[in-house]
């Protein structure tokens, strides 16, 4: 879901900034299912200029009252090691 799709009344907060679109989808995706929603914001004029993205970032919102919860999750997801097991075996 976008920023713009989400009700106006309510405030929403910057918890990250994203090189690109795919790496803050996933991090929205993560906190979708640690029950938090979250949206991406970017500008990079209707996907005609990509580089953009990479030059103003790609923001993830959520509203206010979740911002703590979230910036604890994302936080708590970048401190996790991968087991071996999470990491593809080279054949």
């Amino acid at each position: 879901m976008s920023a713009a799709d989400h009700d106006e009344e309510q405030e929403l907060e910057v918890v990250a900034t994203f090189p690109n679109r795919v790496a803050a989808e996933m991090a929205a995706g993560f906190l979708e299912g640690e029950g938090i929603e979250a949206f991406v914001s970017l500008d990079d004029a209707g996907g005609a200029y990509p580089v953009l993205q990479w030059l103003q970032g790609v923001r993830l919102l959520v509203a206010k009252e979740d911002e703590k919860r979230a910036r604890e999750a994302l936080a708590a997801l970048q401190a996790t090691p991968l087991d071996e097991k999470d990491v593809p075996a080279d054949d």
